[in-house]
């Protein structure tokens, strides 16, 4: 029986092991803390505040990207800088969004925002977006907005909405074990203590299965109560993490999510007479279900799509994922056509 219970245990230990080679000779890996983080927490989020989580830290900034050095500017407003000066008298433009919107990875002056301010003399441009936010975060910091600037409310707000956002909403498992890798290696670097990066940040969500669209909080070490063990040092562990992540999302749930953060957004602007648009990047077709509940709402898209495989319009090597300067010049470009063609 003994010897029975042991050649069970070996041919298991041996499976294991064969797995385990067939994963790496595939190309798999075990879970990998980033080996350098990006300057992010320099020129973006190490202030927090008790309602939208992460958010800008006013100053002037030069991160280093690809052996290049930026000049990134966050405004006392919580704001990217643009063309005009703070004071512009003109009726404010508010643009709400993620990383793409931001610019990051882009000097004030490349970003599409800085490049529609100097563009279009009807409005002053107010870029309100802030990486790592979804469409939550959005409309929590246009609520701010609002309350803060009562006497100067924007003629305009536009939206940058992606599909990636419907995971940061309701921070499926899948956006919550992506943040806590971040959470771990930033605790094992200098550069929380030089950036004063808060680790205690807490990060709204609605639970995309909540039907009552409740908003709750969680902190950074609350993010993930259980994963598959030795992730970071196995293969076979990091995939059949990956695998009981996927099985625990909701695509469709979460997109629903977005659709009603979207109305939210959208309501709230037709209650302080404010036009209301939604502008997108991505391939239409990715996010037809958007879209159509847009138009059925009766909300103005903008479309600023650019062809996402190709490599040319991303910051290769150095940052594949964010919009390089070209990018954002045919961003500007196809929003200032908007305004003249539909904005008389």
């Amino acid at each position: 029986m003994i010897r029975r219970i042991a050649y069970i245990l070996l041919a298991v230990l041996v499976s294991l092991i064969a797995a385990e080679l067939a994963l790496r000779l595939l190309g798999y890996g075990p879970r990998r803390l980033m080996a350098e983080l990006p300057d992010r927490a320099s020129q973006v989020s190490s202030r927090y505040t008790d309602s939208i989580g992460f958010d800008l830290k006013p100053g002037h900034y030069t991160p280093v990207m690809g052996g290049q050095e930026l000049s990134v500017t966050n405004t006392s407003y919580a704001s990217r800088a643009v063309f005009m000066a703070e004071q512009n008298p003109v009726q404010p433009l508010v643009l709400l969004g993620c990383s793409f919107t931001y610019g990051y990875g882009l000097s004030d002056r490349e970003t599409y925002p800085y490049l529609l301010d100097s563009a279009c003399s009807e409005f002053s441009v107010k870029n309100l977006s802030c990486p790592s936010d979804g469409t939550l975060q959005s409309l929590l910091r246009l609520k701010r907005y609002l309350a803060c600037n009562s006497c100067n409310s924007p003629l305009v707000v536009v939206l940058n909405y992606l599909s990636f956002h419907d995971e940061r909403n309701c921070l499926n498992a899948s956006y919550r074990a992506k943040i806590y890798e971040g959470y771990l290696a930033l605790k094992q670097s200098s550069l929380t203590a030089q950036a004063g990066l808060n680790l205690a940040v807490l990060f709204p969500y609605i639970d995309a299965a909540d039907e009552q669209h409740a908003l709750h909080y969680v902190s950074y070490d609350h993010l993930v109560d259980w994963d598959v063990p030795f992730v970071h040092e196995l293969a076979l562990s990091n995939l059949l993490s990956a695998v009981f992540i996927k099985a625990k999302c909701d695509p469709r749930r979460e997109r629903q999510l977005s659709i009603y953060l979207i109305r939210q957004i959208q309501q709230l602007c037709t209650d302080s007479n404010i036009r209301f648009c939604v502008s997108y990047m991505e391939n239409p077709a990715q996010i037809r279900d958007v879209l159509d509940s847009c138009r059925v709402s009766g909300i103005e898209t903008i479309d600023l799509s650019i062809d996402f495989n190709d490599r040319k319009n991303f910051n290769y090597p150095a940052d594949p994922v964010h919009p390089n300067a070209k990018a954002n010049r045919v961003f500007m470009t196809k929003f200032l056509k908007h305004i003249r063609d539909n904005w008389n």
